[in-house]
């Protein structure tokens, strides 16, 4: 089998009416397997310490199904918007189950989340502490705020570094004898914690467990320094997924151990509770986008595969520059295996899911399914582009395949627009 060519390793796409659908679609679609969801939240959990909480990245995939089901089975949510915040609550997250994180809060969004009761807000710089010290004293409360601490260790051997460096996520480690100063005035908000979030894509156990140790280590610091008990510790997570077979799953089996022994050997009182933020192991290997291949060409010796949907579906193989675990489900079974260059129908040289890649024979009319996908895919990209269809996406529940979302067409695109010439 291929290296490339995921389609035996996975019982997903193995399943006859999983094919049967697939081989009878029209158009590009994202389907999301319900039971992967649950399966990696429930090896997480029975992977943590009795005082973890486990809370969703929502940004990673805020579908409101998808961010449902995850709340029934016990997850508190992260947002990053008040758009995701007001979809959070919509879908019934009692709010003292919402973190509000991330740059950039517009003063809108942190009065919505101050006024409906917001478990804490995690807080990135000086200026915005202030201005939610001010909204929490317009409204007559006081709210809970974590910082978040922008550390001066790294994590090296992760896909994106968010910490350690100069960064415009969190306060300086260093600057924390200035929070001090400014929390003496601040009356309406309580720190009762910190946040810090270092890296993405983590799949090391070892890296996963120092940053814990490390987080805890600022936790204690910064406690002292302010001379105040901390109840909450918000380590981020970034646990990743494996993308290549060069990559192996997190492995999460002495995990519970570790972490334990760190928070035993600490002196946080007994009441702290920690929090690990995750949207991408949760759902990442839950989604696969398929599209069909409508042309197939040499240019100067390479063989071209093109499908009618491409990165405005999909924009995270040319983002991050890394190829997700590929299957090619084809109309009449071939053994041959080719070297090809997947694309899809956009006017950009940007527009491929793999380069190069060894795959099974394919043809015009046969599909191509990314893996992975359930992760900053449908809303990480820029589907408007060209004006091509939107993707649909679908839900794979109890034997069931259910739309969960129509995919714009060209007239939805055009009614939004308001022509004044």
């Amino acid at each position: 089998m291929s290296p490339y060519d995921f389609t035996n390793m996975d019982p997903f796409l193995h399943n006859l009416q999983i094919r049967k659908f697939i081989l009878n679609s029209k158009y590009p679609f994202f389907i999301y397997d319900l039971e992967k969801i649950k399966k990696n939240f429930i090896s997480l959990k029975n992977a943590l310490p009795r005082n973890f909480q486990i809370y969703y990245s929502m940004k990673a995939n805020p579908n409101v199904n998808v961010v449902r089901f995850l709340y029934t089975l016990g997850c508190g949510v992260e947002v990053a918007s008040g758009g995701e915040l007001e979809t959070a609550t919509k879908v019934g997250v009692p709010p003292e189950k919402i973190i509000f994180a991330g740059p950039g809060k517009r003063d809108e969004e942190l009065f919505q989340a101050i006024k409906c009761g917001i478990k804490v807000i995690n807080v990135e710089s000086f200026n915005e502490l202030s201005r939610v010290n001010e909204i929490a004293k317009s409204l007559n409360c006081i709210q809970d705020v974590n910082i978040r601490v922008n550390p001066l260790f790294k994590i090296e051997e992760s896909a994106l570094q968010m910490g350690g460096d100069a960064q415009k996520f969190g306060i300086d480690f260093e600057q924390m004898e200035k929070l001090k100063m400014l929390l003496t005035n601040f009356k309406n908000t309580n720190l009762v914690g910190i946040h810090v979030f270092s890296a993405t894509q983590i799949l090391n156990q070892t890296l996963i467990v120092k940053n814990f140790e490390n987080t805890i280590k600022i936790a204690q610091a910064v406690s002292a320094l302010l001379m105040k008990k901390l109840t909450l510790v918000d380590m981020g997570s970034g646990l990743g997924i494996p993308y290549s077979k060069n990559e192996h799953e997190v492995e999460l089996g002495n995990l519970k151990e570790s972490m334990q022994r760190i928070i035993d050997s600490t002196q946080l009182q007994n009441n702290t509770s920690f929090v690990i933020e995750t949207g991408r192991f949760l759902v990442g290997e839950s989604g696969y986008y398929v599209t069909q291949v409508i042309d197939k060409k040499i240019s100067r010796g390479k063989t071209f595969i093109i499908c009618d949907g491409g990165i405005n579906h999909l924009l995270r193989t040319a983002l991050i520059n890394t190829a997700h675990p590929i299957a090619v489900i084809q109309r009449n079974a071939r053994e041959e295996f080719e070297t090809v260059s997947i694309g899809g129908s956009l006017c950009t040289s940007l527009d491929f899911f793999a380069k190069d890649v060894v795959l099974p024979l394919i043809e015009i009319g046969d599909y191509i399914v990314v893996k992975n996908s359930g992760a900053y895919g449908y809303t990480e990209s820029m589907p408007y582009f060209l004006s091509h269809d939107f993707a649909d996406e679908y839900l794979y529940v109890k034997d069931e395949i259910k739309l969960i979302r129509k995919g714009r067409k060209i007239e939805d695109m055009l009614a939004e627009q308001i022509l004044v010439l």
